[in-house]
């Protein structure tokens, strides 16, 4: 480390303690909130601190070292958390509405019953024209891994390419959420509200959607970019539900063109108007589930799968049960 390095090191560190002594003040004296909106607390090191309740709304904590951090009830509304590190925090109920959390550190934090309507996980991207056009992304997931988000709102989130794997989104509302190749995997969706999210590309292997609201979700084949091709197939990659568990959610009206359905489990779930067009659902169980008029041409299963047949028991337009083999291309 330089001279110059040593200098800026202890210069964060000198005014990190100034902070920290300055909100613990605040809070103390019945003022929980910043003297200043906007104020810069950039770069510092806020970690361990227990500052619930206080209210940093429209202040600059981009890449501000909040790990382990209690903000239980915090308002972080419309806060700037760019590569912020929350890391094991303790967020409950915390206001981060509008917030930009684009390649923020949240993998362990616990967000139940936090608020995080219209927050940013995704930088937007300058075109030529000048245009933000907050469809392109930066390369860097905003890491959520584990993260427990049981019951928050994340309503309208852009959480595209967001890594929510092993996170808990038990009975969260993400209406209208765009988790465009967002990885869900082993994520718990218990009870979630999903209505009208984009989930195209997406990974959700393994997801646990037990009673999840899934109507007019959007899963569909993208259209590709380079590293969204299968390098074997030179095909869009699908979104991938494999192994994940639908029993009885409401998949009604749901595009899921292509998706990878391979031993998922759909008994009971509601697949009314729901788009299954050239869809893989190899070793799916779709004991019980409702088929009214559902779009199923082109659905495959591989010819190895013994004894196939997955639509035992189905409630259709026509009232009729039928065998899968009355639809199924071997």
């Amino acid at each position: 480390m330089s001279d110059n390095e040593f200098q800026e090191y202890m210069d964060i560190v000198s005014k990190s303690i100034e902070v920290a002594k300055r909100l613990k003040e605040r809070l103390n004296n019945g003022t929980p909130y910043l003297e200043n909106t906007d104020e810069d607390l950039s770069g510092l090191d806020l970690s361990c601190l227990n500052l619930s309740k206080f209210d940093f709304s429209n202040a600059n904590l981009s890449k501000t070292n909040l790990t382990a951090s209690i903000l239980q009830e915090a308002s972080l509304q419309d806060v700037n958390l760019t590569e912020a590190n929350l890391r094991g925090s303790d967020c409950r109920k915390a206001v981060l509405s509008g917030a930009n959390l684009t390649k923020a550190n949240l993998s362990g934090a616990d967000l139940r019953g936090a608020i995080l309507s219209r927050a940013s996980w995704l930088e937007p991207f300058e075109t030529e024209t000048g245009d933000l056009n907050s469809t392109e992304r930066t390369g860097e997931r905003t890491i959520l891994n584990g993260a427990d988000l049981t019951g928050a709102d994340l309503t309208e989130a852009d959480l595209q390419d967001a890594d929510l794997s092993e996170a808990n989104l038990s009975g969260a509302n993400l209406y209208k959420a765009n988790l465009e190749r967002a990885n869900l995997k082993n994520a718990n969706l218990e009870q979630a509200n999903l209505e009208g999210a984009v989930l195209r590309g997406s990974n959700l292997e393994g997801a646990w959607l037990y009673k999840a609201n899934l109507t007019d979700v959007d899963l569909m084949l993208i259209v590709p970019r380079k590293e969204d091709m299968d390098e074997q197939t030179s095909l869009p990659k699908p979104a991938n539900l494999a192994k994940a568990v639908l029993r009885e959610a409401n998949l009604r009206r749901a595009k899921m063109r292509g998706c990878n359905l391979k031993n998922a489990i759909l008994v009971k779930a509601n697949l009314t108007e729901t788009d299954l067009t050239g869809s893989d659902v190899t070793g799916a169980d779709f004991k019980g589930a409702i088929l009214i008029k559902t779009n199923i041409n082109n659905i495959f299963s591989s010819s190895n799968h013994p004894g196939f047949d997955i639509f035992t028991e189905l409630t259709l337009s026509n009232g009729k049960i039928v065998s899968s083999r009355s639809f199924v291309r071997d």
